[in-house]
């Protein structure tokens, strides 16, 4: 990656750190935790406001593997993957347990004595509306992708 592309790539990681800090701001913070246990990427933790936009209860979410189809697409395990290797991650997908939203989420790895230990995701929501705007952008974006 040449000089120039890693500028625009850190000015894009910290657009979408001051979105994700704004939305907290007004609206609350969505937060979860995933660890890795036999090479399966398990939730450990999800915040109240997190469980009430996705339509999910505690028991849905903690202790499920993000492979469970009420959590995910085949493509997040990549995102995840690339989370517990030490680096940050921005992804949006469409929640099958809430199609009326969009979630735009970022996975930053911690770190303990130089090893990933767990992915703490911090999380916006956007209303999926067939209608205005953010319906019309939302319609040209596949279900999942990794953005950053």
């Amino acid at each position: 990656m040449n000089e120039v592309n890693k500028i625009k790539r850190k000015q894009r990681t910290n657009l979408y750190k001051e979105m994700l800090h704004s939305y907290k701001t007004e609206f609350g913070e969505m937060k979860f935790r995933v660890r890795k246990i036999n090479d399966d990427c398990i939730v450990t933790y999800a915040n109240r406001k997190l469980l009430e936009v996705m339509n999910l209860d505690e028991d849905d979410v903690v202790g499920s593997s993000i492979s469970d189809n009420k959590l995910s697409s085949e493509e997040m395990k990549k995102a995840y993957d690339m989370a517990f290797k030490g680096n940050e991650v921005f992804f949006y997908f469409f929640p099958q347990s809430a199609t009326e939203v969009f979630l735009f989420v970022f996975c930053e790895p911690f770190i303990e004595d130089g090893y990933v230990t767990e992915v703490i995701g911090h999380c916006a929501s956007l209303k999926n509306q067939e209608e205005g705007m953010i319906g019309e952008l939302l319609n040209h974006y596949k279900p999942f992708k990794i953005i950053n």
